[in-house]
């Protein structure tokens, strides 16, 4: 699914290219609505990719070969991502955030480095107040 906008004769265009397929209209938003739009995208998109390096360095750092390390991470990315695709929030998330074991998210940030570490942390307390929120339980 993408976004679609523009003037007329183009969007007339899109829209016969595109049949049945579905597609978010962003003919109503302005400039600045767009960039947020594509802002989000870039967020859920390419982001995405920040989470498997710092995991594959990590696992690398262990003296785990990086081919396997690599392969090892992008499985553990899809499945999370099916999981979240087909359950949502909050039942789709597993771990110890899930589990609401905050003495293990302590530990797992302590035993990271650098960029890792502070990228689990802001993570981490973020995902802890999005399941609290997707239970209904206060923040």
């Amino acid at each position: 699914m993408f976004g679609l906008e523009g003037d007329p004769e183009a969007r007339a265009v899109a829209l016969r290219w595109l049949g049945p397929q579905r597609y978010l209209d962003l003919q109503g938003l302005g400039a600045e609505q767009r960039t947020r739009y594509h802002a989000a995208c870039a967020l859920a998109g390419n982001h995405l990719a920040v989470l498997g390096e710092r995991a594959t360095e990590t696992m690398r750092s262990l003296g785990l070969p990086g081919p396997i390390a690599s392969e090892a991470i992008g499985e553990l990315l899809r499945s999370a991502l099916e999981n979240l695709l087909a359950l949502g929030v909050p039942h789709g998330v597993s771990g110890p955030a899930a589990r609401g074991d905050l003495g293990a998210l302590a530990r797992h940030e302590a035993a990271l480095e650098g960029a890792a570490s502070a990228l689990y942390r802001m993570l981490s307390g973020q995902l802890v107040e999005l399941l609290q929120a997707g239970r209904g339980e206060p923040r």
